[in-house]
């Protein structure tokens, strides 16, 4: 009578051992996989290295570079086979689908390795199967400006997606959190708004394995409105970003330009008197310039969740220069004066009064005694 007992061997995984597994990481990691679009082309994807870093108020792969402590996941590009070393990939550097540390004793010996392998590889961009783009990739045609039409094909991040669910995943718990809290404690508490999610979607079919291995961050469309912004809170986040930047009204300028045209026409003599009425047609012009920095100085104080408080207070990185931290800092450096100067002067060159018949400007007569005039007037009497 056979007995009831399986006495099958128990089935062992396999592991990679560390060099195969790191060149594997190497080959088939990416940011963005084309299975994504479509399941059933080539596999090939593009990942990116630190240096496509953005600083911007949005979330996408490359803002998320830009981000300490933050990362976007990465997915291999094949198919269903790699499932198996990127469950190892994924269990050494302690996570899993959810984010929950889960690691297996084989796992144990490599991870230092394979944790090492991963930030490099993060640092590196690549690119795989990018010598050639299926049609199936659902290109878009852009026109382009010599009349001729680009081909885009839009790709999905399903490691931004991970990200993106995770956020969602908060919110529905502060939903819950809020529709459980008594009436008391709501009145100290922002009423979080529920993001629907549409279910049933599913990237690869039945087999999202055949895609990637984080597909299953992707099934859920996630719908939501637009962010409402004011025009304030606008002009804050683009000062943070680009800095200040300054305008001269029209009106002002031509003003100068016509006087200065007179003075030139009729080699009028530089006395104390032309001077003062100099300084009289410019001073209107810093005034304007005055008045957009102190909207500015506005912003930063009125805004201190973008800008920080106190000495804290501080513009992006890459904007914090001479030119920014004279204007909204005082740090009024010889360099910041002279670098005004030379501002002012450019914008004053360049502005375009009028424009001729056959379409070309019209500009001020400014010559090199000018410019030099005007400089000093602007280190010595204005930018103070």
């Amino acid at each position: 009578m056979p007995s009831s007992t399986n006495n099958a061997p128990a089935k062992v995984k396999k592991v990679l051992q560390v060099p195969d597994l790191i060149a594997w990481m190497a080959e088939n990691l990416v940011h963005f996989s084309f299975k994504t679009v479509n399941s059933n082309i080539c596999k090939g994807g593009i990942r990116l290295g630190k240096n496509a870093s953005l600083n911007l108020p949005y979330i996408s792969v490359r803002t998320m570079l830009a981000k300490e402590g933050q990362s976007v996941g990465l997915d291999y590009t094949g198919n269903a086979p790699n499932g198996a070393p990127f469950s190892q990939y994924r269990q050494a550097i302690g996570e899993t689908r959810r984010g929950v540390t889960k690691k297996d004793p084989g796992i144990l010996a490599i991870v230092d390795a394979v944790v090492c392998a991963d930030a490099d590889l993060r640092a590196t961009p690549a690119t795989f199967g990018t010598d050639h783009v299926s049609p199936r990739m659902r290109q878009l045609l852009l026109p382009d400006a010599d009349g001729g039409y680009v081909s885009i094909s839009p790709i999905g991040s399903s490691g931004l997606c991970g990200v993106i669910d995770h956020l969602v995943a908060t919110r529905r718990t502060e939903v819950a959190a809020y529709k459980n809290a008594t009436n008391a404690e709501k009145k100290n508490m922002p009423m979080p708004h529920s993001i629907p999610r549409a279910q049933g979607f599913s990237i690869g079919g039945g087999k999202p394995q055949n895609v990637g291995g984080r597909m299953r961050d992707m099934r859920p469309i996630i719908a939501m409105s637009v962010p409402e912004s004011s025009a304030v809170t606008r002009a804050a986040w683009r000062l943070y970003y680009r800095g200040l930047s300054l305008q001269m009204p029209y009106r002002c300028v031509k003003a100068y330009a016509l006087w200065l045209a007179g003075i030139h026409e009729h080699s009028t003599a530089w006395t104390l008197k032309v001077q003062a009425e100099e300084r009289r047609l410019l001073t209107p012009l810093w005034d304007t310039v005055l008045f957009q920095r102190n909207a500015a100085l506005d912003l930063l104080v009125n805004h201190p969740d973008i800008f920080g408080e106190g000495d804290k207070r501080a513009l992006s990185p890459a904007v914090m220069n001479v030119w920014n931290r004279g204007f909204l800092f005082a740090d009024c450096s010889h360099q910041w004066k002279s670098q005004v100067a030379q501002w002012f002067i450019a914008t004053l060159r360049k502005y375009r009064l009028e424009t001729t018949a056959d379409g070309q400007p019209v500009r001020m007569d400014f010559n090199d005694a000018d410019h030099a005039r005007v400089a000093n007037l602007i280190v010595t009497e204005f930018a103070r």
